[in-house]
């Protein structure tokens, strides 16, 4: 089990933080905080406290909010609230129930919403918070040293259902949202996003299925596809992914599958027909991306994306 911290929204840490330091009850100017850097030595970690007891929270590109492991929450002593909520992953659905507690990282505080679920949260920290939740102007994850062959590009993001860091890349005539993910060793599609961009790039299928973690501890069945044109993001050439094969399917069909055995399988239909969940086009950007890059930084003003990175092929 593990908790998520939802803040109401980066402002209130400002207005909190300004009215502390001002010594009075009204918002006044935001809290000057320094750029935060990160190194991967470090394990892309920071100090914080929850109702004014310390935790390490891991920052994460990909995470909702703020997520506490359970063990770390039954330490702060958070009182739920009576009232449930859920979390839903494709065919997947995590229950889970909410509180408010404070929230100080640096010179700010604040009282968000958390939500917990029984799911894990990544080792060697207390939890994980969002890079776009912290109260700095800008958070660098420094991912290896630079090289003279390094250039800088941006990517625009946004929120987008409570995925505060997202690219929304325009392929043909769809839509689809980016979400960087340094959790997860490779990038991950949807059943709809696969069955799109296999029709578009001449996506084929390269190995057998397998269980993959998406998010929270949740694994999900997925199989390789390779592109034989390249999915290009922004500078970033991808030509393998992982395609989730029961999740966010809609009305698309993925290729057809040879499984070396005598069976009539012209095409996959993951799900049947009254068991499907809507389509939605979005993929998790993973290290197998990410990982060629020396830098990303948040910019918290412009919600830009900065990378350090060479040149993809």
């Amino acid at each position: 089990m593990h908790i998520v911290l939802l803040p109401d929204n980066v402002a209130k840490w400002e207005q909190i933080a300004s009215a502390q330091a001002a010594g009075t009850g009204e918002a006044g100017d935001p809290v000057a905080t320094p750029p935060l850097v990160l190194d991967a030595a470090g394990g892309y970690l920071i100090d914080a406290t929850i109702n004014g007891q310390p935790v390490r929270l891991l920052v994460s590109l990909r995470d909702r909010g703020i997520q506490l492991k359970e063990t770390a929450a039954e330490r702060l002593g958070i009182t739920e609230d009576s009232s449930p909520t859920s979390i839903r992953l494709g065919k997947k659905t995590v229950p889970g129930r909410y509180a408010t507690a404070e929230v100080a990282i640096g010179p700010v505080r604040s009282y968000p919403r958390i939500e917990w679920y029984d799911a894990d949260v990544g080792a060697g920290a207390d939890g994980v918070i969002n890079i776009a939740y912290l109260p700095f102007p800008s958070v660098t994850l420094n991912l290896r040293p630079s090289t003279d062959a390094d250039r800088w590009s941006t990517l625009p993001t946004e929120d987008r259902g409570g995925f505060a860091v997202v690219y929304r890349h325009l392929e043909g005539d769809r839509r689809i949202d980016i979400r960087p993910d340094l959790e997860s060793a490779q990038t991950v599609l949807t059943t709809s996003t696969g069955a799109f961009l296999a029709e578009r790039l001449g996506g084929t299928w390269t190995g057998p299925d397998a269980m993959y973690p998406i998010v929270h501890g949740i694994n999900r069945p997925v199989r390789p596809m390779t592109f034989a044109t390249p999915l290009r993001v922004g500078d970033f050439r991808i030509d393998n992914v992982l395609v989730r094969l029961r999740d966010y399917q809609g009305d698309d069909l993925l290729p057809a599958y040879d499984t070396g055995e005598n069976e009539d399988e012209n095409t996959i239909r993951v799900v049947g027909e009254t068991d499907r969940t809507r389509a939605a086009h979005f993929l998790y950007l993973g290290r197998d991306v990410l990982g060629r890059c020396a830098s990303i930084t948040y910019v918290r003003e412009t919600g830009d994306l900065r990378l350090l990175c060479p040149p993809s092929p």
